[in-house]
């Protein structure tokens, strides 16, 4: 088994590289975003930033589920081609898994700091855009509507 493996690891490897990437530069954006606004929105013009910072992270989220599809196709190939056992393919994907949980958790501190930044009530429609964005989040796309 750890013979087709090791002849395989690219199958692994290299999507655990990407989504290790995609993670740092996804909570970057959200960390600085924190960090820009001192943990607060306050008026319109941080909105642009908490924005930008939203749709970062969105599109670099459907990015990770394009990559971790794309390996599954690439496991599945790789078995049916012979270049690795089902076995294999699976120890792939468990390994990608495996590697890739720190940095999911890590992914979830981080948004739930940026969620948890305080909005100054004294502007409303900055506090139901937030609302707003904040639901938009959850939902499946590449940006939130606006």
């Amino acid at each position: 088994m750890f013979e087709n493996y090791a002849g395989t690891w690219y199958l692994s490897i290299v999507p655990v590289l990407v989504a290790v990437f995609l993670s740092f530069v996804a909570n970057s954006k959200l960390s600085q975003t924190v960090r820009d606004l001192g943990g607060h929105v306050r008026t319109r013009a941080d909105l642009p930033a908490v924005k930008a910072a939203i749709n970062l992270n969105k599109s670099l989220a459907m990015v990770y589920i394009l990559v971790w599809l794309g390996q599954i196709a690439a496991c599945v190939l790789a078995a049916m081609k012979g270049l690795t056992t089902v076995r294999g393919a699976i120890g792939h994907v468990f390994v990608f898994c495996i590697l890739t949980l720190p940095f999911g958790l890590w992914s979830k501190s981080v948004e739930t700091r940026f969620r948890n930044m305080k909005v100054d009530p004294a502007d409303p429609f900055v506090g139901h855009t937030w609302q707003r964005w904040l639901v938009d989040w959850k939902k499946a796309g590449f940006t939130i509507k606006d």
